[in-house]
């Protein structure tokens, strides 16, 4: 009889956030609307301790304004999970889909706080569909096509 997976956020916590503004205060006279580009890479460790995992979800947010780069922000979300009675492909997806999907709010509220600390609108980063993004990756790995981690988003 199979056992059930069992699965417990253990803790959550930003590893590393950053905003770096470029040219100012001469940038803030820059006209016309903020365009952001998004970046995310998504990665994972087998802790120590059995069954714990680390995932990392990062994010960077260039704004521009007229081509020219206002403001580079950062984070790295991350947490500890307990995964149990999940075989490779199972855990795979849960750290892969999951994971991301509880650590994604986080790291656009981090997002978005940076920016605003930085004298920018908050940024307000749309919803991912992290199973599609799972299942497009495994995809492109069947296909033979070199794994890339880093996704950028429009």
């Amino acid at each position: 009889m199979a056992k059930n997976i069992t699965l417990s956020t253990q803790r959550l916590y930003v590893k590393n956030a950053s905003c770096e503004m470029s040219n100012v205060p001469q940038a803030f006279r820059e006209q016309g609307r903020p365009e952001n580009k998004v970046e995310m890479r998504i990665n994972h460790n087998k802790l120590e301790e059995e069954n714990h995992y680390e995932a990392i979800l990062s994010l960077t947010v260039t704004t521009k304004i007229s081509d020219k780069i206002l403001c580079t922000t950062k984070a790295e979300q991350a947490g500890v999970f307990r995964i149990e009675n999940a075989d490779k492909e199972q855990l795979e997806q849960i750290l892969g889909v999951h994971c991301p999907h509880v650590l994604y709010p986080y790291a656009c509220n981090a997002i978005s706080q940076l920016a605003v600390m930085g004298s920018l609108p908050a940024i307000v980063l749309q919803p991912i569909d992290f199973g599609g993004l799972y299942q497009q990756r495994r995809k492109e790995e069947q296909g033979g096509q070199q794994e890339d981690s880093k996704r950028t988003i429009h």
